[in-house]
């Protein structure tokens, strides 16, 4: 099967993010609130809108829960107030009229990312540049891409870790397909 990933042709300015605050702000996914709640519903999701059995579940659950422990996240929707300045414009540009949401994401040094399936259908992702690194790798190939977008939730996929912390702010889309948003983007010249 082909990778349904292209890489874009453009940036991020970080010096316009609050990177520092955002990582600071930043929870464990296992801080999460309501987590047994949305355990199941994100089971509901994968094994009725997506198709997974259980057994597929299970294997991505296992894959997945142990990096809670470590892995942060911080999320900002369209009407959150830090959605404004910089990324409120970054957020026009590249949403396409059909993101839900930004994530950032903040993986330590030397932790592995291990293969799964996203629970959003399509990602935007711009990756914090420094001097290592790290591949998103796709069912074995390796991308080391900066800036790209790609099917995350129908692609298994992981990231390994680097030297480095690994910080990443995404667009999320979901149940968009991955041709609808790479339409979008190549409309605006983005691939």
């Amino acid at each position: 099967m082909a990778k349904r990933i292209e890489e874009l042709n453009c940036s991020l300015d970080w010096n316009k993010i609050p990177v520092e605050k955002i990582r600071k702000i930043a929870k464990l996914n296992k801080d999460r609130s309501g987590a047994p709640q949305a355990e199941a519903v994100f089971k509901d999701y994968f094994i009725n809108k997506r198709g997974m059995t259980n057994e597929q579940w299970q294997e991505q659950y296992d894959a997945i829960a142990p990096t809670w422990e470590w892995y942060r996240t911080h999320a900002i929707h369209p009407s959150d107030p830090m959605m404004e300045g910089y990324l409120r414009d970054v957020w026009e540009k590249f949403s396409c009229g059909l993101a839900a949401y930004i994530q950032f994401y903040l993986q330590p040094p030397l932790m592995d990312l291990p293969y799964h399936y996203d629970g959003r259908s399509t990602n935007i992702n711009f990756v914090y540049p420094h001097e290592e690194v790290s591949p998103l790798t796709i069912e074995g190939k390796d991308f080391y891409y900066d800036n790209f977008v790609f099917d995350g939730g129908y692609q298994k996929h992981m990231v390994r870790g680097s030297a480095s912390p690994r910080f990443m702010m995404q667009i999320c889309f979901w149940e968009v397909p991955y041709d609808k948003v790479v339409q979008e983007l190549r409309r605006q010249n983005h691939v």
